[in-house]
This record gives C-alpha cells, structure tokens and sequence, in this order.
C-alpha cells in the first residue's frame, strides 16, 4: 500500500518517466525485497497478537544458488589460436580492472533477482598498474527500458535508463539516458544518407 509521500512522488514523477516506467520500478522493487527476506506476511497480525508468519527466504536461495552454479569456480575465456596472444592479453588486464568475479557475479545477482542483466563499458574509465582501461559498468535492470522493431524483439533500436538521485542541493532530480540508433535518412531515390551511429543523449530534471 503506498503512502501518501509515495503518491505524491509518483504523481510528480509521472510526467518525467511515464505510468509504464513507475509500474516497472515498483514491481522491481518487490522482486529485490523477495529477494532479500522482505516478503508479504501470509497470516495477518491483529493487535496484541503474537505473529505466528514464518518467512523461508527461498527466491534468494534460489537466486543464491544460481550464480553460484554460474560463476561460483570462476570463468575462463578461451579465445582462437594457440598460446598467450597481445589481445587475450589486454582482455585479461581488463578483467583484472575490473575485478572479474566479483563484478560477474555482482551482474549476475541483478539479472537473477530482475530476470535480465545489462552493462556498459566506459571507454578509459578506469587505471589499473598505472594504464588505463575500459570500465566495466553493472547497471540495475530495474533502471532500463528496450525499445525494439515490433515484428523484430531482436533488432533493438533504443537504449532507455532513467532514475532519481538527490543532487547538490539535496532535492531529487530526475535523470535520463537515451541510448539510439541512427539508421540515417532514407532520400527520395532510395538511397540512404548518414546513420550507422549511435546518439546518447542525457537529461536532467
């Protein structure tokens, strides 16, 4: 049941982000609260009644144990060709930035608990023994929209990330990150001119 001070949010928020997008948010909400033991009581309590509710966390067990079996002894990248070569080399060193299984494993907890992983890597974003490498970058499903061709789920064409953090001032701002495919302008002859790029486009509220 929300709260007053939850509607208002909503209410305020869902010109920025959509119904759709709030709905999605809430109900990743729940599955991260199953997840972690914060589950619905079964039997309701009244006053000055004991609570005869047990919770067995099973979705986090479940959760749990799946990465485990993914990537609980570790991964290895088996790339063509025979011996250590300068590109499995500079792969390995981005691992290593990275912390490999701790951020494998860290993607593998969100996709388990919201059903989808997703990540982004930042170009020279991170310094490891004094070089710089690309940042590995484990974004929270809950945050994230696809958008595909309808007759194509496969053939994606826009990127969406949108949250709400507390800026300098202490009052919320609303951001949102479109990532979009530019297939370029289709001329009167047929032809096609530009595209082949993608857009990211940022904004704040």
């Amino acid at each position: 049941m929300a709260t007053i001070l939850e509607k208002i949010r909503n209410w305020f928020f869902e010109p920025l982000f959509g119904s759709v997008m709030l709905e999605r948010l809430t109900e990743a909400e729940r599955y991260r609260n199953y997840r972690q033991g914060n589950q619905r009581r079964q039997l309701r309590v009244r006053a000055n009644q004991h609570d005869d509710n047990v919770v067995l966390n099973f979705t986090g067990l479940v959760v749990d144990r799946s990465v485990t079996m993914l990537f609980g002894k570790g991964v290895e990248f088996d790339l063509p060709g025979e011996g250590d070569t300068p590109e499995s080399e500079y792969i390995e060193a981005v691992w290593a930035a990275n912390n490999k299984e701790i951020w494998l494993q860290k993607v593998a907890i969100l996709g388990g608990e919201q059903g989808t992983c997703y990540a982004k890597i930042v170009p020279d974003g991170k310094v490891y023994n004094g070089v710089v490498y690309p940042r590995l970058v484990a974004i929270d499903p809950a945050l994230v929209t696809i958008e595909t061709r309808p007759d194509d789920i496969d053939d994606v064409l826009r990127y969406r990330i949108e949250y709400v953090i507390a800026g300098l001032d202490g009052r919320d701002e609303a951001h949102k990150q479109e990532i979009e495919r530019d297939d370029g302008q289709v001329e009167a002859d047929g032809s096609v001119t530009g595209g082949g790029v993608w857009w990211i486009r940022d904004y704040v509220n």
